[in-house]
């Protein structure tokens, strides 16, 4: 009985610990979030934390996050609305036509982005390392796809490469940080769906070019997400 009462106390405690740490990164983005309004939110959730009523914390730290994002995405959102109309007239003076809706599976998502200058240095940099982990990760299914592809009808045999066990674990490690930090894996598989696999925005959001815009801004959060999960996973490794 009292291993069992000691057992519960340590599943608590690191249950606690990891509410903890995703009320500092939370209480963070609400300090630089000027006018948001949240602090006393935050301040509430620090109590019943204190208080070891995890759900409520949780509770009131999933509202807080939801808001944050949905703030970022509306900024985002407002910035490329009002960049859309000089964007598209740069294009037009240079004899550029636009695809139609039905060519959006033709073009990779995120160096579409690139191009199109939607991102900023620092989110091309991480959407690259995106990138660079999922083709990592991935690459031994493309192998083991193309030596079943042989005409041999025989199913080839291969290992992981220690390179591609690797990317899977730092994708791994990436998608924690990011579900912690945002309660959701959404954000995460939103940025894998365009940087790792090139799927346009357009697509899916189903050609609505509205929810498009409001995607852009949640990838953008998503990218700045994952920055810090990338600097933590280098000091890591550094250590």
């Amino acid at each position: 009985m009292t291993q069992l009462t000691a057992t519960h106390r340590q599943k608590v405690e690191l249950a606690r610990r990891k509410i903890a740490q995703r009320l500092e990164i939370i209480r963070g983005r609400v300090e630089v979030d000027h006018g948001c309004n949240l602090m006393a939110q935050v301040e509430k959730a620090a109590i019943q934390l204190h208080l070891l009523n995890l759900r409520d914390c949780e509770d009131i730290l999933n509202r807080v996050d939801e808001r944050l994002v949905q703030r970022e995405a509306e900024r985002a959102a407002s910035q490329v609305a009002n960049d859309i109309g000089e964007q598209n007239e740069l294009l037009a003076s240079r004899g550029v036509k636009t695809e139609p809706a039905g060519n959006s599976f033709s073009r990779d998502g995120f160096v579409w982005l690139e191009s199109k200058r939607r991102l900023s240095p620092d989110h091309i940099a991480t959407g690259r390392k995106v990138r660079a982990l999922h083709d990592r990760a991935t690459w031994d299914g493309l192998r083991s796809k193309a030596d079943n592809d042989n005409g041999s009808g025989e199913t080839a045999t291969f290992l992981p490469t220690e390179a591609s066990m690797q990317a899977k674990s730092e994708i791994a490690r990436l998608r924690e940080h990011i579900v912690i930090s945002s309660g959701s894996s959404g954000p995460f598989d939103l940025m894998m769906a365009v940087c790792g696999e090139g799927v346009t925005l357009r697509t899916i959001a189903g050609c609505d070019d509205r929810k498009a815009i409001v995607l852009e801004g949640q990838l953008i959060v998503a990218l700045e997400m994952a920055a810090v999960a990338f600097r933590r996973m280098g000091d890591r490794n550094a250590a």
